[in-house]
């Protein structure tokens, strides 16, 4: 925990945790398995801590901003640290291969280990982005009134920030930790709830296009996994595109 804890560490470290990771992974992976999730926790719980001074101010930009910072350090370390679980991740593909055959395709949500990315991925989007409802809340609020701006374009910054965030809750759907066959957890299905489903919503409404072109529809495969946008007039949008700003 302490070494691997830490935001930077060096070389030479990293590949001594890596020889003890995988003499560890070799004589036993679950028990490694279980090690590694409580490490993430414990680090995603102390970067989420950051966060308690900037929700007093109860400022729904703020708080955006400060999770996106937050996201930025979690993914630089968890990329710092991923070279150290090869072995651990090589067991981890062996495990969810072997119910994929032995159950089928159908089991795939019902049981299923994620690597040691994702085990960090969730522990960021259940102990920072999600950890209370509030927060959630607040988040959620903040991402409305950036996507769904109309007194006024918005400042390259805050589009930047949009793109950020919706950029982020993309990258955090993964599928929840259902090791063993546990089934629990909901986490996934709360975030495109909360947050990827209204962003398609507003973005099939609205088009920033014309602002700078950075924004992206989400389309294709992405409206399997968050609904296609349902016109008033009872259509599907985003099927056509009837002039510069409209989908």
């Amino acid at each position: 925990r302490g070494r691997l804890g830490a935001e930077e560490t060096g070389p030479e470290e990293l590949a001594r945790c890596r020889a003890v990771v995988g003499k560890l992974a070799q004589k036993n992976w679950v028990a490694l398995y279980e090690c590694v999730c409580v490490l993430m926790t414990e680090v995603m719980e102390d970067l989420g801590g950051s966060l308690r001074l900037i929700e007093e101010r109860r400022h729904p930009l703020a708080l955006l901003r400060g999770v996106l910072l937050l996201w930025r350090r979690a993914k630089a370390w968890l990329r710092q640290i991923e070279g150290v679980f090869d072995r651990l991740n090589a067991h981890i593909d062996t495990e969810n291969r072997r119910h994929d055959g032995h159950f089928g395709s159908c089991s795939s949500r019902l049981v299923h280990t994620p690597t040691v990315h994702h085990i960090g991925v969730i522990g960021f989007r259940e102990r920072v982005v999600m950890w209370t409802s509030g927060r959630a809340k607040r988040l959620q609020q903040g991402m409305r009134g950036l996507a769904g701006e109309e007194a006024r374009d918005l400042e390259d910054s805050e589009l930047d920030m949009l793109m950020e965030f919706t950029s982020m809750c993309e990258e955090m759907d993964v599928q929840d930790d259902h090791t063993g066959g546990k089934g629990d957890a909901r986490g996934q299905t709360r975030l495109r709830k909360m947050f990827l489903q209204p962003l398609r919503q507003i973005q099939c409404q609205k088009s920033y296009s014309s602002r700078s072109g950075k924004v992206r529809m989400f389309g294709g495969d992405r409206d399997l996994l968050y609904g296609r946008f349902k016109s008033e007039e009872g259509g599907v949008g985003g099927s056509s595109v009837s002039s510069g700003n409209d989908l």
